[in-house]
């Protein structure tokens, strides 16, 4: 029997005023299935609360602003969907199906907006949720290749290159109303390139970091050997 553990601190969770750590989650999985259920932060031994079954989906999503409904993602291939689990209750809360791909990530901005980036094969999409009514509120394509992502507040940042060759960097901001705000970095350079006409390429790759000060809300974009440029995620 094969098993995968994936653990989440969840120190803002704490049920009353336990003395010591607060339990931590966990999805293990036998097979095809994976089991939700809380352990002991100190022994990571299972505690007697009940698990909850939540099939192929990971904790790559994150946690509502009360704490009280997790999110989880897919990992099916190919299948971009979320699973909401009510954590007070420990059982299943719903589901959203959001088309082909896979969840890159899922982020509560607010108490009734996650917006989710999606990729796919040749293009990734930001996708607005209302988590209440399980609907989708809107769709807009990222205007390149996501290179980097980092949350700020109220807002998702992006960092992207262009689809399919090294140039100009652009940073993305997708916000909680349902705009997606963009602007080119010219003199920071990103993307990868890959070598046609050869059986094992050797491609060529460009990066840049990308850090958010969760505080001022500015994002930093740092490219080697290139100015480093501060842009507000918040304009």
């Amino acid at each position: 029997m094969n098993a995968f553990a994936a653990l989440l601190a969840a120190a803002a969770l704490a049920v009353g005023h336990q003395a010591g750590p607060p339990p931590v989650l966990e999805i293990s999985y036998t097979g095809q299935t994976g089991h939700l259920r809380w352990l002991d932060a100190r022994t990571l031994a299972p505690l007697a609360r009940p698990a909850v079954d939540v099939g192929r989906y990971t904790l790559d999503a994150g946690f509502s602003p009360g704490g009280s409904t997790l999110v989880l993602a897919s990992n099916e291939e190919d299948v971009a969907a979320l699973r909401f689990v009510d954590l007070d209750a420990m059982r299943r809360a719903g589901g959203l199906p959001l088309g082909h791909g896979y969840v890159w990530s899922a982020d509560w901005l607010e108490p009734h907006r996650l917006v989710v980036l999606v990729s796919g094969r040749n293009s990734e999409t930001i996708v607005w949720v209302d988590p209440a009514a399980r609907v989708v509120l809107g769709r807009k394509t990222v205007p390149g290749q996501v290179v980097s992502v980092a949350r700020a507040p109220g807002g998702l940042v992006l960092l992207l290159s262009p689809r399919g060759e090294i140039g100009p960097a652009t940073l993305a901001v997708a916000d909680a109303s349902g705009r997606l705000r963009s602007a080119r970095l010219d003199q920071t350079w990103v993307g990868t390139v890959w070598p046609t006409g050869q059986a094992d390429p050797m491609g060529v790759q460009r990066l840049a970091g990308l850090a958010v000060d969760p505080a001022g809300g500015h994002a930093y974009v740092l490219g080697a050997g290139e100015p480093w440029r501060r842009s507000s995620s918040q304009r």
